[in-house]
């Protein structure tokens, strides 16, 4: 599906700029359309591109292009969340700099202000997923933007031990870091994903060792390669758009719950709507006063919990 404007309603319709991998794109697009049109809301859509998105300074163009046009807001989504979220923390020297942004609203200068319906899209997926499930311990591949999202989406959902693989593995650690730092997490770095649940890895490293596993790759990562998987280990895999990844097509041939990309792509859209709308970011991001220490986590015991506390 190519993404063109589109108008529901000819008087003042919200105005929604849209910016990044168009795989991405098209199921947060198609969330918008079918919300605005159950709100009874004018709706206004519009692609907007650069030539190198990863490029410095890509970010600020799009805002350019989309103020040009008349647009009130500019969502975006990877490769580009990293310096749109940058770019908000430095408008605002004494702000949460651990807080992510996929929106600005364009009708603020200084100091900028967005929302981060992403995160709270994945949070909100977690919660119906993760019922009935073990969660105490969750691998993350991929330490960037979307990695930090799930991290994020994860701790406020009472998760308390993370693992963070990464071809930057300093990226690895920042993030392992920020996540001590900020959330109090167990945090540990995985160098390698090869022979990930083999009988013969190494002592701790077994099919047992984790609850499930989050797909977050960023771009300098190649196609993930796991292999014996099996239930109950479950995936978040939010690469996975139209088609599904072949992580998330061996995951579920083997019989792990998935949770994939288009299905939070569906509640981000939503969400997006609702702050456009409302004109507000309050409770649109997950900062960490909404992390809740006494939170435990789905599948947990008490005993467990109390010994993570004590």
């Amino acid at each position: 599906m190519a993404i063109a404007e589109n108008v529901h309603a000819p008087l003042q319709p919200i105005r929604i700029g849209l910016a990044g991998a168009e795989s991405r794109l098209v199921p947060v697009a198609e969330a918008l359309e079918g919300a605005a049109l159950q709100r009874g809301l004018a709706l206004r859509l519009r692609r907007f591109q650069v030539g190198d998105p990863r490029r410095p300074g890509a970010v600020a163009d799009l805002i350019a292009q989309a103020r040009a046009a008349g647009f009130d807001t500019l969502h975006c989504t990877a490769p580009l969340l990293g310096e749109l979220s940058e770019m908000i923390h430095d408008s605002v020297p004494d702000g949460d700099r651990a807080r992510l942004y996929d929106t600005i609203f364009l009708n603020h200068r200084q100091p900028l202000q967005g929302c981060d319906a992403g995160t709270w899209a994945l949070h909100s997926a977690l919660g119906s997923f993760l019922a009935g499930r073990p969660a105490e311990h969750v691998l993350i591949l991929g330490a960037g933007p979307e990695g930090q999202s799930a991290a994020i989406a994860l701790a406020a959902r009472g998760v308390r031990r993370l693992t963070f693989h990464d071809p930057d593995m300093s990226r690895a650690a920042s993030l392992a870091n920020l996540m001590q730092e900020c959330a109090e997490m167990r945090c540990t770095l995985l160098a390698s994903t090869e022979g990930l649940f083999h009988a013969r890895s190494a002592p701790g490293v077994t099919r047992g060792w984790i609850d499930g596993i989050v797909h977050a790759p960023g771009s300098n990562m190649a196609p993930q390669e796991i292999s014996d998987l099996a239930p109950p280990l479950w995936l978040v895999d939010m690469a996975a758009f139209a088609p599904p990844t072949a992580l998330s097509n061996r995951a579920r041939a083997a019989g792990c719950a998935v949770l994939e990309g288009a299905e939070i792509a569906l509640r981000r859209g939503a969400r997006l709507l609702d702050c456009c709308a409302e004109r507000s970011h309050e409770g649109c991001g997950l900062g960490w006063l909404h992390l809740d220490p006494g939170t435990t986590a789905p599948g947990t015991t008490a005993r467990s919990a109390a010994r993570r506390s004590g």
